[in-house]
Formats: C-alpha cells, sequence, structure tokens
C-alpha cells in the first residue's frame, strides 16, 4: 500500500492548525500558562554536552 506525500502533508498542516488554535485559546483563558510552561522547558531543557573522547 502506497501513502499519497500531499495526504500526509495536508494532515500535518491540519493538525498543526488545530494545535495553534487550541494553545491560543488555553493562553487566552489562563495568561499565566505560558510563564509556567517557560518555566518547565527552563528546567527541563536538553543542553547538549561536549564528547569527549579517550
Amino acid at each position: 500500500m502506497e501513502v499519497d506525500p500531499h495526504l500526509v502533508t495536508w494532515t500535518a498542516q491540519i493538525l498543526a492548525e488545530r494545535k495553534r488554535e487550541i494553545l491560543k485559546k488555553l493562553l487566552q483563558e489562563n495568561p499565566n500558562l505560558k510563564e509556567q510552561i517557560c518555566n518547565i522547558e527552563k528546567k527541563y531543557k536538553y543542553e547538549p554536552q561536549p564528547l569527549i573522547y579517550m
């Protein structure tokens, strides 16, 4: 079975739009939510470490 790449792209665009709409609505209803999200991102953000070869 072959997957149509245009259909995959279209579906991804629809889902991304819906996600943006939901996030926008949530942030309007909860103004301090953005600050909480930023704090969580800072706390759990992955910082790559340099590779050390022995």
